[in-house]
């Protein structure tokens, strides 16, 4: 049941933010985001509860400067809320916190294999930019193929900068319960 909702629960956060945005209803997205993130909390227990915060702001940053970076160099440009151009929109950093509930689950093989990240992120990462598009969320400016191309270039580097910092934190699995050697007795 866990392994089911770490699948299913950021792909209906994804709809929820793209559609949300969309229709108009940015609020949406970052709503449902974060009931999944308070519940992926809940559902891997306290012990993690640092491990998720450091990859729920990890991805925020990143995906406030990576998405900026896209609409500051006119890739696409998405439906406004609340920030002004070029910083990338609340609905979009939602994206990206919903993103981080996948790294440390459904992901987590990809962090000790990161020729597998690039490709999967050179694949999915424009898939889910055109999805985007075709759901009115947001649009594409460049002609498809250099868009495909920077899309493509920009996400394999995104999750093999995602993938090796959670694969650099600290994990509650390989933390003795009694605390580190140095602080015992």
């Amino acid at each position: 049941m866990k392994t089911l909702f770490f699948i299913i629960g950021p792909t209906i956060g994804w709809f929820a933010c793209v559609i949300g945005a969309a229709k108009g209803l940015f609020w949406l997205g970052p709503l449902l985001v974060a009931l999944l993130l308070l519940a992926s909390i809940h559902i891997k227990g306290s012990r993690y509860l640092s491990r998720i915060l450091i990859l729920f702001s990890a991805s925020i940053v990143f995906g406030l400067l990576f998405d900026s970076l896209l609409i500051g160099f006119d890739i696409y440009t998405p439906k406004r809320w609340l920030m002004p151009a070029p910083l990338a929109t609340l609905w979009l950093l939602a994206l990206w916190a919903n993103f981080s509930i996948t790294i440390d689950t459904s992901l987590k093989w990809f962090q000790n294999h990161p020729g597998y990240a690039v490709i999967l992120g050179a694949i999915f990462g424009p898939i889910a930019y055109f999805s985007g598009q075709r759901l009115e969320a947001l649009t594409i400016i460049r002609p498809t193929g250099v868009a495909i191309l920077i899309l493509a270039i920009a996400w394999a580097l995104a999750m093999v900068v995602l993938m090796i910092i959670a694969r650099n934190l600290p994990s509650p699995e390989k933390t003795p319960r009694h605390g580190p050697a140095i602080y015992r007795h």
